[in-house]
């Protein structure tokens, strides 16, 4: 995709706006912080469940004192702010546009270069770059750029609000002090989700079954649908772990409740 168009506006505006402190302060002021960590409170408890409930996941950290416990449960703090879920995928997006840029500065260089020795071998190589890389970008649609440029600010747009959040919902030092091996381990691999998509997912998950609550339908079968999952998780928790990936656990749990 031509570079020109996606280093500059508006490409490079729409980068600055989602880098920008006031992008943070807007999905903050959009975002119900105050119900998320409730729900990551739930998540943070559940792990702390199987901490407790399954013999497998205790003995792995039986030979971690409580200090140690704690140097791991918080060693992703400081990571979670600069954790880029789109990293892949930028790069891969980014690369062509970046490679024809340097080819088009290489071949301005080596234009300019054969112009002030008089060579003309040397100018006709490096205008015929440029003439290569226009005609290249002239072959590219414009919605197709549009499009392109759009779809690298989404994924911007939602790397920085993933920072974002995951900056306010992440576990530090002196939530860990705590005596409570299970509420460590269960902070210290709810920090590990966050530097992956997980965590905010189970956040989205908890606040909308929080949600349904308050809707008169719903509320006349489940006053609580936030207790009722995190029960029949806390219940069946030694069946979910032993289950060879998310679709299994799903289908021993159906099973279950039959």
């Amino acid at each position: 995709m031509p570079s020109h168009l996606l280093e500059t506006y508006p490409a490079h505006i729409l980068r600055s706006v989602t880098s920008s402190g006031l992008w943070n302060r807007l999905i903050l002021s959009a975002a119900p912080l105050d119900d998320f960590k409730d729900a990551r409170r739930e998540i943070v408890s559940l792990y702390g469940e199987v901490y407790s409930e399954v013999d497998e996941v205790r003995e792995s950290f039986a030979e971690k004192s409580n200090p140690q416990l704690r140097e791991w449960a918080v060693k992703p703090h400081a990571r979670i702010p600069e954790y880029d879920p789109h990293e892949t995928v930028t790069r891969l997006l980014s690369f062509p546009a970046k490679l024809m840029g340097w080819f088009k500065k290489l071949s301005t260089v080596i234009a300019v270069v054969g112009s002030l020795l008089s060579a003309n071998w040397l100018r006709t190589l490096g205008t015929g770059g440029l003439d290569v890389i226009e005609g290249i970008e002239g072959l590219l649609p414009l919605s197709f750029i549009a499009v392109s440029i759009v779809y690298i600010w989404f994924l911007h747009a939602d790397t920085r609000a993933h920072q974002t959040l995951g900056e306010e919902l992440r576990a530090g030092p002196a939530r860990v002090q705590t005596r409570r091996r299970s509420q460590i381990v269960g902070y210290g691999v709810w920090n590990r989700s966050l530097l992956g998509q997980s965590g905010l997912l189970l956040v989205a998950i908890f606040f909308l079954l929080d949600s349904l609550s308050k809707l008169p339908v719903i509320e006349r079968w489940f006053d609580d649908p936030v207790g009722y999952v995190v029960n029949l998780i806390t219940e069946n928790i030694e069946v979910l772990y032993e289950a060879d990936g998310t679709i299994e656990a799903g289908r021993r749990l159906f099973r279950r409740l039959r």
